[in-house]
């Protein structure tokens, strides 16, 4: 599944290493984690990660750079306070999101976008 998956996102690189975090438990999901041999390759396959989306089968894949448990963690806390300000009386509409390791409205995610290619 994994050759399928980066087949699909355009990358042309076999990994170094595939593996499952964590220790198995019934009925959850564990990540796997993708170790590429080259950052030219990993920054093709999070670039393309968004047009699994529209792909049949791969809707359900997400791809995102390694992290620490404790970065893992933050990152689950700051999406469910995300999902929870969307649940708020925004009729199911997806307003809040994780941008950059903090919660943001998704139109603000532009301006957000130049000040940072401005200042690098």
């Amino acid at each position: 599944m994994t050759s399928k998956v980066l087949c699909a996102l355009g990358v042309e690189a076999r990994p170094t290493e595939i593996y499952r975090m964590g220790d198995y438990s019934e009925g959850k999901v564990r990540l796997i984690k993708c170790v590429s041999p080259s950052e030219r390759f990993f920054h093709k396959a999070l670039r393309n990660a968004p047009t699994l989306r529209n792909l049949r089968g791969f809707d359900r894949i997400y791809i995102r750079r390694s992290m620490t448990r404790e970065e893992r963690e933050k990152d689950k806390d700051l999406r469910r306070q995300a999902h929870e300000l969307n649940a708020k009386g925004l009729n199911g509409n997806k307003i809040y999101v994780v941008y950059r390791n903090q919660i943001v409205k998704v139109s603000d995610i532009p301006k957000i976008k130049a000040t940072t290619s401005k200042n690098h």
